[in-house]
């Protein structure tokens, strides 16, 4: 812990030297992406905290804070120093509150315009004006002018997404949001996340782990042309030339020459508060661009799928599950008779997966978890903290896999057997209500125009009747060999307004966690359908891999409930059973078996 105290202490005489109190120091990148290359881990670098949400805000003059969401709160109180950092909970409110409690009247708050969305800026900055604290743009990131060795900006090479995979072209695109700039009366989008050029453009890349992104920024006009600013070291000509006449490219230093340019015709040019950096905003502002403010035009066509998409999505999770069953059943006969660790857990579950047609690596570093760890809703096994799955206790792996066909996010909690050791009343009551929640996300109909957060409360109300509850969401999108987790789309508390529409892709994994004792989550990703029929929509599963019966307590189910899981075990079972060998299908068989 010595080593943050020291970078903390320097980061302080920094502040002093440049007249500023405090300082804003986000998780996030420029480009506000949820796994930041190793360059701009900066959070990490200077407390310690390893999660992939968060912001800090330091205080010169006594206690910091670093505020984590509750996915993150008992990983924090492990990994930050408590004399350094309080742990608070994230978001704008709370982040407003301290600081009104901790700066007083004239005090000084820089922040890096780069790495900070407008609406998060515009929040934080009235908060400071009521306070009458001032919250002040800098030219420097002071993080990188202390970071010795600090890592190199990636300049992997970009490549394209087949049409096999995409579904649709990358004209198809462009002139679908086209179409809707024009609806807006808009002539421009500026377009500051990766993912959405990536679906745009059909293009990935290797610049960020679990996430195949490739940096760069872009702007569409309202006739679907787009200029891409991306480094030259990453597209050579022939790219180019794929890209067509419809793509213009320019070096990433002349992004604010352009962002002036359109400023200056005074043509209307659309931003996304929630996405783009306050830099950008501040470049269009002083330029007195005509600006209009919307959500990024890319995210509901990105996040419904296309036909070719979601049969990928199902192709995907088909080899994904029998490489999960190839591992539960390793897991199974080895455990009490080898030395297994979370972290031998990971890198046999990872060999797996490596063997399957169209891997391209992990969606996200897995969550191998076994006891107390498993209470720690994003815990990452370390040599410092791996520990032996021993007979007798929960065990929870949370993992999912890029392919070029779809990504995968699964979550299994599985009774480690063994001898005459069973689970306790306790676990085996919790558990079903976890997965009673599950189903009822998984059977749900519901009709067009409803949101997630009014499913959410299905997933809870077992677990809340025993005044129970998880600190984390339900349901969150995920892409199309893209981010894991991906948005518009959400099921939560969070009175998120967009719609559940047909196309989209979601995990469903309500949990419970009990604090240093063990942790349950079942987590399969669904998509939506329509019943044109019945005009509503409904879930298909696309996760497949059974559901431990031993932690199944029978008379807490329902008919309903019962069917429906004996159904899901069967077709696990017959989707599955012509890729196993003998063992792996006979202890496929048996898991499988009516409850």
């Amino acid at each position: 812990m010595k080593k943050f105290f020291f970078r903390l202490q320097k980061l302080h005489q920094l502040l002093s030297k440049r007249n500023l109190d405090g300082l804003l120091v986000p998780y996030a990148d420029e480009y506000q992406n949820e796994y930041t290359p190793s360059y701009a881990k900066r959070l990490a670098w200077l407390s310690g905290f390893t999660g992939s949400a968060g912001m800090s805000v330091i205080n010169s003059e006594g206690a910091s804070a670093l505020f984590v969401d509750g996915r993150y709160t008992l990983q924090a109180k492990n990994e930050v120093d408590s004399r350094l950092y309080e742990i608070q909970s994230l978001s704008l409110k709370e982040i407003g509150v301290w600081i009104g409690a901790n700066f007083t009247k004239g005090k000084k708050i820089g922040f890096d315009a780069r790495l900070h969305s407008i609406s998060e800026i515009q929040y934080i900055k009235s908060v400071c004006q009521k306070q009458l604290v001032v919250l002040k743009s800098c030219e420097k990131n002071f993080i990188d002018k202390i970071w010795i060795n600090q890592p190199k900006i990636p300049t992997r090479k970009m490549f394209f997404h087949g049409i096999q995979f995409a579904g649709h072209t990358a004209e198809f695109k462009r002139k679908k949001v086209a179409k809707i700039l024009r609806g807006k009366k808009c002539s421009f989008f500026i377009l500051t996340s990766p993912d959405s050029i990536a679906w745009l453009l059909n293009i990935r890349g290797s610049d960020v782990k679990h996430t195949p992104l490739c940096l760069c920024f872009a702007a569409i006009n309202s006739e679907g042309e787009v200029t891409l600013f991306i480094d030259p070291k990453k597209i050579d000509r022939k790219k180019r030339i794929i890209l067509g006449d419809g793509v213009k490219f320019m070096r990433p230093e002349n992004f604010d020459i352009f962002l002036k340019k359109i400023a200056n015709s005074k043509q209307k040019v659309l931003v996304d508060k929630n996405k783009t950096p306050f830099s950008v905003y501040q470049t269009l502002i002083l330029a007195k661009a005509n600006l209009s403010f919307g959500e990024d035009p890319c995210l509901l066509p990105k996040a419904c799928k296309n036909e070719i998409e979601i049969s990928g999505a199902r192709s995907a999770h088909l080899r994904d599950g029998v490489s999960l069953v190839k591992f539960l059943s390793w897991l199974y006969k080895a455990v009490g008779k080898k030395n297994i660790t979370e972290l031998t857990a990971t890198k046999k579950l990872k060999k797996l997966r490596e063997k399957n047609q169209f891997f391209k690596g992990l969606s996200f570093e897995t969550i191998s978890a076994v006891g107390g760890h498993a209470a720690i809703v994003h815990y990452r096994p370390s040599k410092a903290s791996d520990e032996v799955i021993k007979c007798g206790n929960i065990f929870l792996i949370d993992s999912g896999a890029q392919y070029l066909d779809g990504t995968t996010d699964v979550t299994r909690t599985i009774f480690v057997r063994g001898g005459s050791s069973k689970p306790s009343n306790d676990q085996k009551n919790n558990f079903t209500k976890v997965l009673k929640g599950h189903i009822a996300i998984a059977s749900a109909t519901f009709p067009f125009g409803t949101k997630g957060y009014q499913l959410d409360p299905k997933a809870r109300k077992y677990l809340k009747q025993s005044g129970l509850d998880y600190d984390h969401g339900t349901g969150h999108g995920v892409g199309s060999y893209l981010g894991v987790h991906e948005g518009p789309q959400s099921i939560s508390k969070a009175k998120n307004n967009v719609n559940i529409l047909p196309g989209m892709i979601l995990s469903n994994e309500p949990g419970y966690y009990k604090a240093d004792k063990y942790g349950i989550r079942i987590e399969n990703l669904v998509t939506v359908l329509e019943n044109r029929e019945k005009k509503e929509l409904f879930f298909e599963t696309l996760t497949l891999a059974p559901i431990d019966r031993r932690l199944i307590n029978k008379q807490m189910l329902n008919v309903k409930e019962i069917n429906w899981l004996n159904d899901y075990h069967d077709r696990v079972y017959l989707s599955l059973k012509d890729s196993l060998d003998k063992d792996q299908l006979s202890w496929l068989k048996r898991e499988t078996e009516p409850v």
